[in-house]
């Protein structure tokens, strides 16, 4: 996950690279320090970083929210 802060000419890592695929982005409508990312994991694999994950501090910590096993991935949050 990256994101920037200047119209895409820098971006910061923001973690979640074991997700490998992620379907969803939302940012909360009034606050864009909460986010939430729907993860697909990897296609072929079994991967426990799939699920649904919420970060409350603009992307700087990541919580699994939602996970139902490794071959499970997400597609979207809303």
């Amino acid at each position: 996950m990256y994101k920037t802060i200047d119209k895409g000419k820098t971006w910061t890592h923001l973690g979640l690279a074991g997700t490998q695929h992620i379907s969803r982005v939302l940012i909360h409508p009034t606050n864009n320090n909460t986010v939430w990312v729907a993860s697909l994991g990897a296609l072929y694999s079994n991967n426990t970083d799939r699920g649904v994950y919420k970060s409350a501090d603009g992307g700087k910590t990541w919580k699994k929210t939602l996970y139902i096993n490794d071959s499970t991935g997400i597609s979207d949050c809303h």
